[in-house]
């Protein structure tokens, strides 16, 4: 005849009864009910899936768990981790800190892969000490905008302080083609 057939009462995991591959405990930690993300979303826009927040142990409700500028999507993306502060490192060794490298959209896995120089801030096409004095005065400014330009507010974050520092100092002494 037909052989014995077995019968699964539960073919639903008890740990995942909405069916989509995160743990429940996991998604009722972050959200109040289990039907506001699955295994395709992404809750808070990083470029991560909320799945891939799971597996990598980022919060999907920040799309910044380590807080260090790069959005956790572009950070696994680009091989970095998501986890730590590695805004300042280079992972390409190529004098441009990860962040830089975000900013500018360029690769930071290809040394040849390079910003262009934001420390020309005089525009006479040489990162010099006449950039570095503008960078002196500016340095420590909070108001920069469209009203109130600040000409070192080299990330375009509204202030000048130790990133833009970092970034013109990655640029120093670079003649500009």
């Amino acid at each position: 005849g037909l052989g014995t057939v077995l019968y699964e009462p539960w073919a639903v995991d008890p740990n995942d009864m909405d069916v989509d591959t995160i743990p429940d405990a996991w998604e009722l930690s972050y959200f109040s009910d289990l039907a506001i993300i699955n295994d395709t979303t992404d809750y808070d826009g990083d470029g991560l899936p909320d799945i891939d927040e799971y597996t990598h142990g980022t919060d999907p409700l920040q799309s910044d768990s380590d807080g260090d500028g790069m959005p956790e999507g572009w950070e696994v993306d680009n091989g970095l981790d998501p986890l730590t502060d590695d805004a300042v490192e280079d992972a390409d060794t190529d004098g441009y800190s990860n962040l830089r490298e975000y900013l500018a959209l360029t690769d930071p896995s290809d040394d040849q892969d390079q910003p262009l120089a934001w420390g020309d801030i005089d525009r006479d096409l040489d990162v010099d000490g006449s950039d570095l004095a503008t960078l002196s005065t500016e340095m420590g400014r909070t108001d920069c905008s469209a009203a109130t330009p600040c000409a070192c507010d080299l990330d375009q974050d509204g202030d000048v302080d130790n990133f833009d520092l970092l970034f013109f100092s990655e640029d120093f002494g670079k003649i500009i083609p």
